[in-house]
């Protein structure tokens, strides 16, 4: 009997591993996301010239959007399903993350710059809130929600694997805003990956 539980699950995980894939690359999308933010008050303080104890404030500032994002994006969700909630958020941060990479720093720029901050920031949390659900659109068997959890865990938080190198990387090769460009830029392509994988994220069931 447990020998074919087993295998039960096994082909459980096989006939679902398409909607367990696309949860996971959008996890580690948004993840990417969230661990960028870490870089957000080294901007402020290099690009921006904020005091470090400034940049540090208004990043602890803004992180208290982080329950209202998320509490609103569940709401959302419920109202308008999970997928289209999570195709939104990375249709916003794809546009963030494009002004982030493009634009020059000037008077009446800065401005703009730092809105968008605010709004990779709110998609970010907001898709923390959400990324979960996901396994109940889809539909995912119960008895495989453990194993479906782990393989998209493993997956959608390498980001605390990669991220740091590779920002570190970006950083250590250019001056100033060109290197901060070169991260916004990776981010950018991060998120479109997301972005597909919630396209592609299927609603029917699997048996």
């Amino acid at each position: 009997r447990t020998l074919n539980n087993k295998k039960i699950s096994i082909s459980s995980i096989l006939n679902n591993i398409k909607p367990i894939l696309c949860i996971s690359i959008i996890v580690l999308s948004a993840y990417t996301g969230y661990k960028g933010i870490d870089y957000y008050s080294l901007y402020f303080y290099e690009i921006l010239n904020y005091s470090k104890e400034k940049s540090a404030l208004v990043i602890t500032n803004l992180s208290y959007l982080r329950p209202i994002s998320a509490i609103l994006a569940g709401i959302i969700a419920d109202k308008i399903s999970s997928k289209l909630s999570s195709l939104i958020m990375f249709v916003l941060l794809m546009i963030s993350y494009s002004c982030l990479s493009f634009i020059n720093l000037g008077n009446d720029i800065n401005f703009l710059l730092f809105f968008n901050f605010i709004v990779s920031m709110v998609a970010v949390f907001a898709m923390r809130g959400i990324f979960y659900s996901l396994l109940k659109e889809t539909n995912i068997p119960i008895n495989i929600t453990g194993i479906s959890v782990g393989i998209i865990s493993l997956i959608g938080y390498l980001p605390d694997v990669y991220v740091g190198p590779i920002f570190g990387y970006f950083l250590d090769q250019n001056n100033g805003l060109e290197s901060f460009q070169s991260c916004f830029l990776f981010l950018l392509a991060i998120t479109t990956l997301g972005l597909l994988a919630s396209l592609y994220t299927p609603k029917k069931k699997y048996n």
